[in-house]
């Protein structure tokens, strides 16, 4: 380990201080978020630039004890590829694939004497990215160690570790067929300071980063450059493989740059930000982007043939409760059920302000077109609610039945 500390946090701001005075945290553009005894520190994204990345930038995750003593480091933001490439010589660099899945640190909290897990704004890793799953992130780290045959017993509590956590159950765009998880960054921690130490111990042999220069590697990418032209020709292309999504270069400072691969991110950008697979479909369904997605996505098959039976289905029942009313008059529309109200009401101002004038009416086709074009949000609140209202009535009845048996207990 060199004698240099790698980074120093406490030279941007006093870690002490950022957790007890909300003002100077505002100051210095770092969220802090208690959980416990324990206190995460976090830049704010918006307000990092070329010029504090490399201090402010260091903030990506530290998790802090209540003096304010480092307790984990997450590796922090990568630099611009431009500005690493002119400051940097291309052959004092080395170049890693950047591997797919979700960051999870593991470090020895001191005080409850025990190892702890955590995501870049979670302590203890209890949450998941699919609402749409129960399935935690903590439950797949610890499934993919038990996978790979690591035991919390081979890490040494004087370090802290950053591991790149890769499960079936949380695929992003490459498809995942056994949990693992890849050792990116090992930190010693000092008065503060953090030293890089990525020298692995043998129970890392199937976890250890690749560099692109091992023999499969490389041929698998094609890659046989000598300077930062080579890299930019080669990694900024678009004849690079999908599943790859990029690659990361390091300096002999820990500083490090992120190429991503742009055939990775059109793929990702099918899939979408939202955590709700149904979200997904809708906006799919409007943008013409489903047969896309299923190419690259067809485990989801079933669930979209489920939503688009849901969204005919309650198209058809709008298109007729909107004849019912207006047309045959059987019902005034306050009568029907809520989720369709609104939209019947909408249907109904559309014929009289435009089609009326233009001699047409509202066809099935027409109900067809204004589903089609409402925003995700609003077709969701209306073909769910049943479901809400379902969920609701049955917390009450579990209310209810839970004072019952109190009752009856006492």
């Amino acid at each position: 380990m060199s004698n240099t500390a790698s980074y120093k946090p406490n030279e941007y701001a006093t870690l002490s201080k950022l957790i007890k005075d909300k003002k100077y945290a505002d100051d210095k553009y770092i969220s802090v978020k208690k959980m416990g005894h324990l206190y995460v520190l976090k830049y704010v994204k918006n307000k990092l630039t070329t010029e504090n990345i490399n201090s402010l930038g260091l903030f990506r995750s530290i998790i802090v004890d209540e003096e304010g003593n480092i307790a984990s480091f997450a590796p922090p933001k990568s630099v611009n590829f431009d500005i690493f490439s002119q400051s940097n010589e291309y052959d004092e660099c080395h170049i890693q694939h950047f591997p797919e899945g979700t960051m999870v640190n593991v470090f020895f909290d001191k005080h409850t004497d025990d190892w702890e897990i955590s995501t870049r704004s979670t302590i203890g890793a209890k949450c998941n990215f699919n609402i749409d799953s129960n399935i935690t992130y903590r439950y797949m780290f610890l499934d993919a160690m038990n996978n790979t045959g690591l035991e919390f017993d081979h890490l040494d509590k004087t370090f802290c570790y950053s591991f790149v956590l890769q499960h079936p159950k949380n695929r992003i765009v490459v498809p995942i067929t056994q949990p693992s998880i890849i050792l990116t960054n090992k930190y010693k921690i000092e008065n503060n300071q953090v030293y890089n130490n990525n020298i692995t111990s043998p129970h890392f042999t199937k976890l250890t980063m690749y560099p692109i220069t091992d023999e499969t590697f490389s041929t698998s990418l094609n890659y046989t450059g000598h300077s930062w032209k080579d890299i930019d020709d080669h990694f900024f292309s678009s004849n690079l493989p999908y599943q790859l999504q990029g690659v990361v270069i390091y300096n002999n400072k820990g500083e490090r740059t992120k190429i991503r691969n742009t055939n990775y991110e059109q793929v990702k950008h099918l899939r979408g930000n939202s955590p709700k697979l149904q979200y997904q479909y809708y906006h799919l369904r409007q943008q013409g982007g489903v047969v896309d997605f299923l190419k690259y996505y067809p485990e989801h098959k079933q669930e979209f043939s489920d939503f688009r039976r849901d969204v005919h289905k309650y198209t058809a029942q709008l298109y007729q409760n909107y004849i019912n009313c207006f047309i045959k008059k059987q019902k005034t529309l306050k009568e029907y059920p809520y989720q369709f109200k609104t939209h019947m009401y909408k249907l109904q101002e559309l014929y009289i302000n435009e089609l009326k004038l233009d001699g047409k009416f509202v066809n099935k086709g027409v109900v067809i077109e204004y589903i089609n074009t409402l925003p995700p949000p609003r077709l969701m609140h209306s073909i769910n609610y049943i479901k809400k209202q379902f969920d609701k009535d049955q917390k009450i009845v579990t209310s209810d039945l839970k004072v019952i048996m109190k009752s009856e207990i006492q």
